[in-house]
């Protein structure tokens, strides 16, 4: 439905804005909707990038969800 796209589309705002504030989660979180397109067009090199800066601050999931892209 319509709301979905505009809560998706919010959420990703949000998550946008955290990760510049440098919240290694919503870095995480966004990278996945990058790597899935969840309501975005498919960006595996924005999802790395933002799995790596995560990465750099000791977030655990997204170690893990680089490891999953390199295999």
């Amino acid at each position: 439905s319509n709301g979905d796209a505009k809560d998706v589309n919010k959420a990703i705002q949000y998550y946008e804005q955290a990760a510049n504030q440098g919240h290694s989660d919503a870095m995480h979180n966004l990278g996945v909707i990058y790597l899935n397109g969840d309501g975005i067009p498919k960006d595996s090199k924005r999802a790395m990038h933002l799995f790596q800066q995560a990465s750099n601050q000791g977030h655990l999931k997204a170690m893990c969800s680089m490891g999953v892209m390199y295999l």
